[in-house]
């Protein structure tokens, strides 16, 4: 499913061939032969200002309000992260109080760092925002704003016809195995429903719609990078319902054979998000007193105009996380007439190998993205940046039960190589247990460096981040480091909960260690006040990994000024087990960055380089501790 829209005059789909500014309007050319005038959005006196004047944007910032009211909410900011998207998109949305009630579709770790924010940008009141929970749960009438997750936003409603979820009818008959059925002799398993009539009622998207929403703004679009996925196809599906209205007119009609007159009530089906042209509606009938055919047009043009189409806002800092076509699903929500659909997507300005731009396109691709797409760096918005000091430390495995356990695992893998399908995908079990084995060897010496350093504080009190993937790990350290007192953040922990810890209580708690689940903490979590950072489980993706990095660095020296921690220098640290995965995957990740730079090694993925991952399996199994 993708966003399409579709020609007025001649109803194929609008494809964009060439643009022109003519100052307050945009002449478009498209595909189909057609051509339209379309009025840009009126320039606004824009406040930048918190709602008790407490904190104001910073200049870049501005910016990026004045582009997303300039677009006309429609559009995507892709600032790197910690540059303040958050603050940007609420800062455009309190500017715009018409476009209220608006829709905020947020990961759930992220939902009450959002709260925060929209009560300190756009509204304090009671009826501003509401947090909509569960599919279930009555939704109140009469908010301003309605903050919800992903998943939730994404979940299916129930087929009228033979009770199962929308989603065993995601590609055809309902294909949900029937329970307490003998199976058909021959067949293994259950047989199947193949209901076809399938009429969806209970969905999210359709309780959604009823309210009428004239903005929604999209944190981490780049969880909708599959145009396949619940997520993609909920969104997509609630933006042409939402942009789809059906008016009833009456219509006066003269019949040119006999001169009758009478009058026909006819359907107009508009599309509001396509605001421009002379679109017309042809109602064709008989005369009741002749019989004659007879036909007459309507102008949708002004029918148009009285609606207001519901913009939309997404909000990425990594929009080609792995592969550049996953930038497709955002740009088509945006702009469908630009990017009509996947495959022309991928066979104008995607390379053979579906990671990268085509080089010779990348100009044209600029200038085709530039009125929807802003993206800034760091360095493009802060002329001093505060030091980040990310370190690795070699250590030696001295547990024999954990040599031998590691050995067996790549006994397996090494079979696992001479097979056909060796991928990452097929050795991802085994490369589970390598990071586990090589955590755990990596316990006693972190509890003696940790012990060391909180002991040299001189009664300071020096708080540290420890990040890890298993539980096993996690409670290891927990045990060991109980003395000095251990608080811990992972995926086990609701999301309210998780802001709890890391918003409230850890900064001022007689605690010294919080140990965090590196999947939990790479979003939503703010640890800034955090100097210091330990990773013993690293990440298969140096953009996770960075992630994780940007929950204790800020590189906005303003803020850490309001916070007195102007000087603060930031310490992350890689542990790394000598002769083993650890080190060999450092090593990888180094020679991208040489062979790349640092721009685009930190969008490489390990499950996404095929010939690097059988590299650092080869090189690891022929290496035993």
């Amino acid at each position: 499913m993708r966003l399409t829209n579709k020609c007025p005059e001649c109803d194929k789909i609008l494809e964009l061939t060439s643009q022109a500014d003519l100052g307050t309007e945009w002449f478009n050319q498209y595909q189909c032969g057609h051509s339209f005038i379309e009025d840009k959005p009126e320039e606004r006196i824009l406040n930048f200002t918190s709602i008790d004047s407490s904190k104001k944007a910073r200049e870049y910032q501005k910016d990026g309000v004045k582009f997303i009211v300039n677009s006309g909410f429609n559009c995507i900011l892709a600032d790197e992260m910690r540059l303040g998207k958050t603050p940007q998109a609420l800062l455009a949305l309190a500017n715009a109080p018409e476009l209220s009630p608006v829709l905020i579709l947020v990961r759930a770790a992220n939902i009450y760092q959002w709260l925060r924010e929209y009560k300190t940008w756009v509204n304090s009141l009671p009826l501003g925002i509401w947090v909509v929970q569960g599919t279930k749960n009555w939704i109140p009438p009469g908010f301003s704003a309605y903050i919800m997750s992903m998943d939730t936003f994404s979940r299916p409603g129930i087929c009228t016809s033979c009770g199962h979820s929308g989603s065993c009818h995601a590609k055809g008959p309902c294909n949900y195995k029937l329970r307490n059925v003998v199976a058909i002799r021959g067949e293994s398993g259950k047989p199947l429903c193949n209901c076809n009539s399938y009429v969806e009622e209970g969905s999210m998207v359709q309780k959604l719609l009823e309210f009428g929403f004239k903005l929604v703004i999209v944190d981490e679009c780049h969880s909708f990078k599959n145009s396949d996925s619940n997520r993609s196809q909920a969104l997509v599906q609630f933006i042409q319902k939402i942009s789809h209205r059906t008016i009833t007119r009456p219509l006066i009609l003269n019949c040119i054979m006999c001169k009758h007159q009478w009058t026909e009530n006819t359907r107009i089906e508009l599309n509001i998000r396509v605001g421009f042209g002379s679109g017309t509606h042809t109602h064709q009938t008989t005369c009741p007193s002749c019989g004659a055919r007879t036909a007459m047009r309507t102008d949708k043009t002004e029918l148009i105009k009285g609606e207001t189409a519901c913009g939309i806002v997404m909000l990425s800092g990594t929009p080609i996380k792995n592969r550049a076509d996953e930038y497709f699903v955002p740009l088509n929500l945006v702009a469908a007439d630009k990017f009509p659909s996947l495959a022309h997507f991928q066979h104008r300005y995607i390379d053979n190998d579906g990671k990268r731009i085509k080089p010779y396109m990348l100009d044209t691709f600029k200038e085709m993205i530039k009125p929807y797409v802003l993206r800034r760096e760091k360095q493009d918005v802060y002329k001093d940046i505060p030091k980040l000091n990310r370190m690795f430390t070699v250590i030696t495995v001295d547990d024999q039960k954990l040599k031998d356990l590691y050995n067996k695992v790549l006994d397996r893998i090494e079979i696992e190589m001479s097979r056909s399908n060796f991928s990452y995908f097929s050795t991802i079990g085994e490369l589970a247990q390598l990071r586990q084995i090589c955590g755990l060897g990596k316990v006693d010496w972190t509890v003696d460096y940790v012990d060391t350093c909180l002991e040299d504080a001189n009664g300071s009190k020096p708080k540290y981040a420890i990040g890890v993937h298993h539980h096993s790990v996690r409670d290891a350290l927990m045990y060991k480091l109980g003395r000095f007192g251990v608080c811990k953040l992972d995926g086990a922990d609701s999301p309210e909960v998780k802001d709890r810890i890391a918003h409230n209580y850890f900064e001022k708690s007689p605690e010294q260690i919080l140990i965090l689940g590196m999947q939990a903490a790479k979003e939503g979590i703010e640890l800034v006040y955090l100097p210091n950072a330990l990773v013993i489980e690293r990440e298969w993706s140096s953009a996770e990994e960075e992630q994780f990095e940007y929950r204790f660095y800020n590189p906005d020296y303003g803020y850490l000024e309001s916070r007195g921690l102007k000087d603060k220098v930031t310490n992350i640290e890689y542990i790394l087990a000598k002769g083993t995965i650890d080190e060999f995957f450092f090593d990888l990740v180094e020679e991208k960055r040489r062979i790349f730079g640092e721009t685009i090694s930190k969008n490489w993925s390990l499950d996404q380089d095929n010939g690097s991952f059988k590299t650092l399996m080869e090189r690891t199994v022929a290496s035993r501790l």
